[in-house]
């Protein structure tokens, strides 16, 4: 699942580009953009690791498919498609993580 996601941020700064924007830069650009949390400190369990895991590949297709209306909205094709295979990608993954967590 990381490199997967490595190679998809990469993807969208790309995307982000084409489009004359900037992609975001640096840790604290990205936490504010984000709807994922550190996890606690501490450490936490295998099985919890899991379940937040899941909870944040759902979290972030909910987000990709709010995007693809928007794209398809503003008539970006390749912005909706991109959302498209995101969200696929989330779903694959949370659905694997569900298969695996109680």
């Amino acid at each position: 699942q990381y490199a997967e996601l490595i190679e998809a941020s990469d993807e969208i700064a790309e995307r982000m580009r084409a489009l004359r924007a900037l992609a975001p830069a640096g840790l604290r650009a990205f936490e504010a953009l984000t709807l994922v949390n550190d996890a606690p400190d501490g450490g936490i369990d295998a099985q919890t690791m899991l379940v937040m895991l899941r909870k944040d590949h759902e979290a972030l297709s909910e987000r990709c498919q709010i995007l693809r209306g928007i794209a398809d909205n503003a008539g970006d094709a390749a912005t909706g498609d991109l959302m498209n295979a995101r969200t696929a990608a989330h779903d694959k993954a949370a659905w694997m993580l569900r298969a695996h967590a109680a």
